[in-house]
């Protein structure tokens, strides 16, 4: 098969437009997990906006292509394939130096400098990175919050992520409940109806909009890593779990899109 025939026949694909995109040719680049890459701003671990200067790089040295590990919400897990959440990305890489208002919380310069003492170590120190990015987090959002709600952006990322208020809910609700897996919930928790589901909400809300504005942000620092990758030329390749966790914010919300009878992994967490 000759270049011009392998290229009609991946262009008639219903991947035809990604193909254009792409281009039918030799690509080359590097692959990489998110955690593993710092920056002098850095907070412990890989942030999002770590990648600007590693799209620069591949430029630089004529690579197209940055591979990604999976990067949605692995809650206190630290695999990246371990996803509570086939929607939802991960906070950890939040950019915490990058956020408005950031400046607001008190002795700020003195956490941050803190956490960055972390990029020192050969490893990540998920445990107390993640809870010191959180503590800082929460203290940020009591600041910045109710001026950050009222802004258009924040109002129609809510409300075209259909997937985000349950997500938030979730997550809400298993901090209180200690991380345990939903199915160790309260029946009135691990089976809420209708009626019960909204009446969570209501609960839950203030929780609720912590998690949903650290989405908005974490969403909007990427789009500005892809908008970047785009007009250097370079691709950036997902990469996904091949399934959902059963302990995740989608199963314990949408239950009948799944069999729950049977599970699958490497090894499978349950055996029926």
């Amino acid at each position: 098969m000759d270049q011009k025939e392998l290229e009609n026949r991946l262009y008639a694909t219903r991947a035809g437009k990604q193909w254009h995109e792409i281009g039918v040719r030799h690509h080359h680049g590097i692959c990489l997990p998110l955690f593993s890459l710092h920056s002098a701003s850095s907070c412990g671990i890989g942030e999002y906006p770590d990648l600007i200067p590693l799209i620069h790089w591949c430029k630089e040295v004529g690579m197209d292509v940055i591979q990604l590990l999976p990067l949605n919400d692995t809650g206190l897990g630290d695999s990246p394939y371990s996803a509570i959440s086939a929607f939802a990305l991960n906070p950890i890489h939040l950019a915490i130096t990058k956020l408005p208002l950031i400046e607001r919380v008190a002795n700020y310069q003195e956490k941050i400098a803190h956490l960055q003492s972390f990029n020192r170590s050969n490893k990540v120190q998920y445990k107390p990175v993640r809870e010191l990015r959180y503590q800082l987090l929460q203290e940020w959002f009591h600041k910045a919050y109710e001026e950050i709600s009222k802004t258009e952006s924040y109002h129609k990322f809510v409300s075209e992520n259909g997937w985000l208020k349950s997500y938030a809910l979730y997550k809400s609700i298993k901090e209180t409940q200690d991380w345990r897996d939903w199915e160790h919930w309260p029946p009135s928790l691990k089976s809420p109806s209708d009626n019960h589901f909204s009446e969570l909400q209501n609960e839950f809300s203030h929780n609720m909009h912590f998690h949903q504005l650290i989405q908005y942000y974490c969403f909007e620092q990427f789009e500005k890593v892809k908008k970047e990758a785009t007009e250097q030329g370079i691709l950036l390749k997902g990469d996904l779990p091949i399934l959902i966790g059963r302990d995740s914010a989608d199963v314990w919300s949408q239950r009948h899109f799944f069999f729950m009878h049977l599970s699958a992994g490497a090894p499978p967490r349950h055996v029926y």
